[in-house]
């Protein structure tokens, strides 16, 4: 186990011309090989190899009916889940694969999993950045096990299986407590999701108050002075918002301002997820004033959802239209 290089240039050619040559280097981490016999092929699929034989038979061909089709768009596509566990039994990561006949190889990073945000497609990573990650993990021994997922239903292909991981000895700052190390990044990380999440939910809320907005102003029923209430809360979640990313107005005449609550926790987790040695000074004051001055912003932010919601409450009773975030269904019945 150890962590990559930084290379001179950043990841691939980057800015160094074509002329200069790279080579990809193979994943870093442990590679589980696996073997399937089959591919938990779908009911579309099995349907059309079927129709290929009868007609190389010279047979005739039945159309599907209209339950066949819906049974496979229904369907969901199978795919296996590789469950990572330490040897106190606890979940540290998953892993998705697509199934594919044959030997397959699937790579665990050694890292835990990322408090980022959930994303429904992976986020593209450019030159300068670098994919979401969690802590390194610590040398010991570790457990994988397998299990396919098909139209919801789990069943379990390979049962938990040992492997060993160390670390390779090189950095130049060793740590004194590997357990301690991973004790504080773990709390950076919680507190990363909470920041992360709040950011969320903070350009949420300023989507939904654009929407209330423009309901109070095409809605007949809906009095102007909503749009009153609505100021308030944007003044106030501008506040909120310089605390937690910065001052815009600031950053975009290049002109200095204080750390945010998200640069101080980001910087702190940065520092700490690429190296190995106990933290700096400089990360736990980082930690400390994050958490201190996110503990009270969390407070006002919980407090103006509540507002918003009471605002779309109100618009729902006055029969404006739909706005994105309204939880509850249209009240309605039948005269």
């Amino acid at each position: 186990m150890y962590i990559e290089s930084s290379p001179m240039g950043m990841k691939g050619k980057s800015s160094q011309g074509e002329s200069f040559y790279t080579a990809k280097n193979p994943p870093l981490g442990v590679v589980i090989t696996y073997m399937l016999n089959d591919t938990l092929k779908t009911a579309k699929s099995i349907r059309q190899a079927n129709e290929k034989k009868l007609i190389k038979d010279n047979k005739g061909v039945t159309y599907p009916s209209y339950a066949n089709f819906k049974n496979e768009d229904s369907e969901e596509k199978p795919y296996l889940i590789f469950t990572i566990t330490d040897k106190k039994g606890n979940v540290i990561r998953k892993l998705r694969s697509e199934p594919k006949n044959g030997i397959n190889r699937m790579v665990w990073d050694f890292r835990l999993t990322s408090t980022a945000p959930i994303r429904l497609k992976p986020r593209e990573v450019g030159r300068y950045s670098s994919p979401s990650v969690g802590p390194l993990a610590l040398p010991g021994t570790y457990y994988v096990s397998i299990d396919k997922i098909e139209n919801g239903k789990v069943t379990e292909l390979a049962s938990a299986t040992p492997f060993k991981c160390d670390w390779l000895n090189t950095p130049t700052l060793p740590s004194s407590n590997k357990s301690e190390v991973l004790a504080f990044q773990q709390k950076a990380a919680d507190l990363q999701r909470a920041v992360r999440g709040t950011h969320k939910v903070q350009s949420d809320i300023n989507e939904r108050l654009k929407y209330i907005k423009k309901a109070a102003e095409q809605t007949p029923n809906v009095p102007l002075s909503v749009l009153q209430e609505v100021k308030v809360l944007e003044d106030e979640m501008q506040g909120i918002g310089m605390h937690l990313n910065g001052d815009y107005s600031l950053s975009k005449r290049d002109m200095e301002q204080p750390n945010s609550i998200s640069d101080q926790i980001e910087l702190s987790v940065y520092f700490m997820w690429y190296n190995r040695s106990n933290p700096t000074t400089t990360c736990r004051e980082l930690y400390e004033d994050a958490g201190k001055a996110f503990e009270p912003l969390l407070a006002e932010i919980k407090a103006i959802l509540k507002q918003v919601e009471v605002l779309e409450a109100k618009l729902d009773k006055l029969k404006a239209p739909y706005t994105p975030g309204r939880i509850p269904l249209p009240d309605w019945k039948m005269e």
